[in-house]
């Protein structure tokens, strides 16, 4: 055999054994490519959306079009559907968007503070005169609550905003809730308990679009019957 025939098939068998290695690693890679999963759908706009997506994929979908602050629709693999419901809202809308509920107290542009998403606007006073000491949005009516006199700056620790010594020895301090807000006089010693000033303060609530102040003399509303206690542990 010719030099030039050995090298002929030397190079005949390479490609032979080329082809044997690369065939079936294209093979696998063609493979994986048809068999790879499409993207798993996890919310649809509607349910007929959601319906098809979790019958495609397998697996459950989310209902946007029947979400709630306290709600949260899933259609299944099957055709059915689940309605799944929490005792408090967890979540509330942002824009096109729903956030989890976060009660923490922030500082915001206008110097105002408020909780950083909670149902209904909640803007608390940043201190001093001109606003009132709250004031809450919900369902497009409002209501506000003033404070006589000036207030200092509140102290903001996570869900609560204190007023230091509104009067000599109470604090005032405002607790923002998931739909809502409480607040309190926070009564820290014995004197102050004393001051008759505390006993002219009235805790009152509203209709909505109501606007208290102290110095009005017409009442909005009235709320639930104020609560007091001793925080203070009983001498043993």
């Amino acid at each position: 055999m010719s030099a030039r025939a050995r090298t002929g098939a030397r190079l005949f068998t390479v490609a032979l054994l080329a082809g044997a290695l690369v065939g079936p690693l294209i093979s696998t890679v063609l493979e994986d490519q048809v068999n790879a999963p499409a993207d798993v759908v996890t919310e649809a706009p509607d349910a007929a959306a959601a319906m098809f997506a979790a019958e495609r994929q397998g697996s459950r979908v989310a209902v946007a079009s029947e979400r709630t602050p306290s709600k949260e629709v899933f259609a299944n693999p099957g055709g059915t559907m689940t309605a799944e419901y929490t005792a408090v809202p967890t979540k509330v809308r942002r824009g096109n968007t729903w956030v989890p509920i976060n009660t923490a107290m922030a500082k915001r542009a206008d110097g105002s503070v408020g909780p950083v998403a909670a149902i209904g606007d909640l803007s608390v006073s940043g201190g001093g005169t001109e606003a009132p000491l709250l004031r809450i949005v919900k369902d497009r009516r409002s209501f506000a609550l003033h404070w006589s006199g000036q207030l200092p700056t509140p102290v903001m620790s996570g869900d609560k905003a204190t007023y230091p010594d509104v009067m000599p020895g109470v604090d005032l301090v405002v607790v923002a809730q998931r739909s809502g807000y409480q607040q309190h006089l926070v009564v820290k010693t014995a004197d102050a308990a004393r001051n008759p000033a505390l006993a002219k303060i009235t805790s009152l609530s509203s209709p909505p679009d109501c606007d208290w102040r102290p110095t009005k003399p017409v009442s909005c509303g009235r709320s639930t019957r104020t609560v007091r206690w001793c925080s203070s542990p009983r001498p043993r």
